[in-house]
């Protein structure tokens, strides 16, 4: 009988759990339930595992995209002029993007909705409902900014390594007076180190190679697993040659390959994406856990 199992709320006591970046996202930014249904799993485990990979997952995509609505709403004068441009942001190429942030807002405005008159008078005087609202966002966004990044490691008892990806990965900051944040380098690929994913690949080779037949099985894949086919066909070619480097955009593409194969051994691989991990870890033997 395979090791691998779908659990839904019930995870196996006294075990490790490695949690993956859409867990820590939901976890790190989202409302209250969602925190609450999270820790109602993981409290089943005695040992809660992630890595810096998953670390850089959510600089460059989740957190940087709270960076730029932070910054929005002190460069534009107005909330409604903070509206425009989350409009213009396309829904295609930047989905991701603007799903987290069209998230950020509803849960903003649910916060500060029932907000009354005399309440915005008493601490902020003459002020009107649109500049109140934009001081609100202005504080709001920034905490999670920073409470987000603070929380990242006490989530965990231990944050792994494998790849030694992006060693050098700082927190947003601000510059001087500006009062916007930047998250620069937003990737690894302005990092100062260099990793050792093209090892990491060698030393499990066999590994990613039998999740490459278990994905090249699946019926009409979608376009982020045709692109995980893709790059894993050619990182495991690369890594023959010693003078051939791993592109970075083959490295994102099997982002999701990279962590369940980084998660410990025995550990439970706790995500929000069925869809993509289930067949990752069928083909590795490795245990998956969703509450979706």
């Amino acid at each position: 009988m395979p090791q691998w199992e779908t659990l839904i709320l019930q995870p196996d006591k006294n075990k490790e759990v490695f949690i993956e970046t859409s867990i820590m996202t939901d976890y790190l930014i989202k409302d209250r339930a969602t925190k609450t249904k999270v820790d109602k799993i993981l409290s089943a485990f005695d040992k809660n595992i992630t890595s810096n990979y998953v670390r850089m997952e959510f600089k460059k995509g989740p957190l940087q995209y709270l960076v730029y609505l932070h910054n929005k709403t002190i460069t534009c004068k107005s909330m409604s002029e903070v509206h425009q441009a989350i409009s213009k942001l396309s829904y295609g190429y930047q989905r991701h993007r603007l799903s987290t942030v069209l998230e950020q807002i509803e849960s903003f405005y649910k916060r500060y909705y029932q907000t009354k008159p005399s309440e915005i008078i008493k601490e902020y005087g003459d002020l009107s409902l649109d500049d109140f609202l934009r001081e609100k966002a202005i504080s709001y966004f920034g905490n999670l900014i920073r409470n987000s990044w603070r929380n990242f490691e006490k989530v965990v008892d231990e944050l792994i390594n494998e790849t030694e990806c992006f060693t050098d990965i700082q927190a947003p900051y601000k510059k001087g007076t500006n009062k916007v944040y930047r998250n620069t380098p937003t990737t690894c690929k302005s990092s100062s180190t260099k990793c050792r994913l093209k090892d990491f690949f060698n030393e499990n080779h066999y590994t990613f190679g039998d999740m490459l037949k278990k994905l090249q099985e699946i019926d009409s894949p979608d376009q982020e697993t045709i692109n995980r086919i893709k790059s894993l066909k050619e990182i495991l070619r690369l890594i023959k040659f010693r003078n051939r480097e791993i592109q970075v955009k083959d490295c994102w593409y099997c982002s999701d390959a990279i962590i369940a194969v980084e998660a410990p051994p025995k550990a439970s691989i706790f995500h929000n994406n069925k869809q993509h991990y289930e067949p990752i870890c069928e083909a590795i033997e490795k245990k998956s856990i969703s509450y979706n």
